[in-house]
């Protein structure tokens, strides 16, 4: 077994052997085509749509995905359009690039040392915590602390590919001598996968931020928790990731995060990161991205009042008013679409209504009628619960007196409604004095919606209404 550092020609020739490679695979063009429109504040869902949808295997890729029942939704989806609507632009994106680089390196030939499953694994955990730390603490990095945690240790990838053997000594060292594999490459190579990832981030050209955290995410230190922020989040997602075992290390290193430099000076810069739910890291690593998101709003809420049910109606609304001050702000701001605001507002009202499904409609007064713009659940029964095929139809009831409606047990209601639900309540959507649209939620659990229900889904719908002119 290999114990020393090899020649120190092997870096020079490793370097001239990376420079003169040709056959690396490329970063398929909707990706490239997806950054610019998101970084764009005018571009349309629909430019987004058309851009994926020029990649039929991405297109198929996505479906697949989507309707494999890693999201646990109750309908299939057929195309793109009601995929962003679904999931939104944000979820969308990391779908892309999560998908489209796992195909250009999925029929990559297995080594003994060398296990792109798990390789794979610790990636997209990084890149999902990466993003639960950003959102926790409550900072914007455009969406790239994703990417940054998909791509941080492609160096390795590169290293395996192209110099299979030398790579199999570095894996065979840490073994040995109980060591980390970053400390490994040093050793026998005197390069490391970090400088391979750099290399290949060049030749995609990607984002800047992206290069950098592949540069240096091993050699944080705790200043960067001010000055270069991805850097320390991706580091300390990568950490975590090791420690509930998404690993490649033969040596995982099981050192308490709690004592990580960089994690305590975090928690002195953004207090949040005290209350990170670590010990739950196990569970949202095996969520979709989307469920995580969920279940960590909810935890948090936990942990500040107790219990979800037992806090109080008149905190319940004051908390869910600043979150749409919030998504009001970021929609003026550009830093965030409208159906991703949607998205989160979503969440938002799931953590405090029973809610499995969700649709909002507007008013198109040159049209005349009510145009459905947002859905969640099954969009098939969201739509047959207001759009019946008999009655006036509890939608049509809400627009004309401008009140809510309440159905409880729907079968016995035939006149109004289908049995589709076992609860399902309405309110009407007003924006200063006037009727703007209509909100509906529906419940497939036993019991009627009750009063406070009613008032949190009045409230919010008023909100709502406010947002609707970031709607494309």
């Amino acid at each position: 077994m290999p114990t020393s550092k090899l020649d120190s020609k092997t870096r020079i020739e490793i370097w001239n052997t990376l420079k003169s490679i040709d056959n690396v695979p490329t970063m398929p063009s909707v990706y490239f085509k997806l950054d610019k429109l998101l970084s764009d504040p005018n571009a349309s869902i629909v430019s987004v749509r058309r851009a994926i949808e020029e990649d039929p295997p991405i297109v198929a890729k996505i479906l697949q995905r989507v309707n494999s029942g890693y999201y646990n939704l109750s309908r299939e989806v057929n195309n793109i359009q009601q995929a962003i609507v679904m999931l939104g632009l944000t979820e969308i994106y990391n779908l892309v690039v999560e998908l489209s680089i796992l195909s250009m390196f999925q029929n990559m030939k297995e080594s003994p040392y060398f296990s792109f499953d798990k390789f794979w694994k610790h990636s997209s955990g990084t890149a999902r915590t990466a993003s639960a730390i950003r959102k926790h603490i409550g900072i914007s990095f455009d969406n790239v602390e994703f990417t940054s945690g998909l791509l941080h240790d492609f160096g390795r990838l590169i290293l395996c590919i192209f110099f299979n053997e030398l790579y199999q000594t570095v894996f065979e060292y840490s073994e040995t001598n109980q060591s980390s594999l970053y400390d490994a490459e040093m050793e026998q190579l005197n390069f490391t996968h970090t400088e391979a990832g750099y290399w290949l981030a060049k030749r995609w050209h990607l984002p800047t931020e992206v290069s950098d955290v592949m540069l240096h995410h091993h050699d944080v230190t705790p200043k960067d928790v001010r000055e270069h922020p991805l850097r320390a989040i991706v580091h300390l997602a990568d950490k975590i990731t090791n420690l509930w075992g998404f690993s490649l290390h033969p040596v995982p290193n099981f050192d308490a995060i709690e004592e990580d430099p960089i994690w305590l000076e975090a928690v002195k810069v953004y207090p949040r990161m005290a209350t990170f739910p670590l010990d739950d890291m196990i569970n949202i690593l095996n969520m979709p991205i989307e469920e995580a998101d969920t279940y960590l709003y909810q935890e948090e809420s936990e942990r500040n009042t107790g219990k979800v049910q037992l806090a109080s109606l008149k905190d319940i609304v004051e908390n869910l008013i600043n979150g749409f001050a919030e998504l009001q702000h970021n929609l003026e701001e550009k830093q965030l679409s409208w159906i991703d605001a949607f998205v989160k507002m979503r969440m938002a009202l799931q953590s405090n209504i029973r809610m499995d499904l969700l649709s909002i409609y507007r008013w198109n007064a040159d049209a005349f009628k009510l145009e459905p713009i947002f859905t969640h659940g099954d969009p098939t029964s969201a739509l047959d619960m207001i759009n019946f095929r008999r009655g006036k139809g509890a939608v049509r009831w809400i627009m004309q007196n401008k009140k809510p409606l309440l159905i409880s047990n729907a079968e016995r209601n035939s006149k109004i409604t289908e049995k589709v639900v076992n609860s399902f309540l309405g309110v009407p959507i007003v924006t200063g004095n006037s009727f703007s649209g209509v909100m509906v939620v529906g419940c497939f659990q036993d019991g009627q919606y009750g009063d406070n229900e009613q008032y949190f889904l009045e409230v919010a719908s008023e909100y709502v209404g406010r947002l609707f002119r970031f709607v494309e």
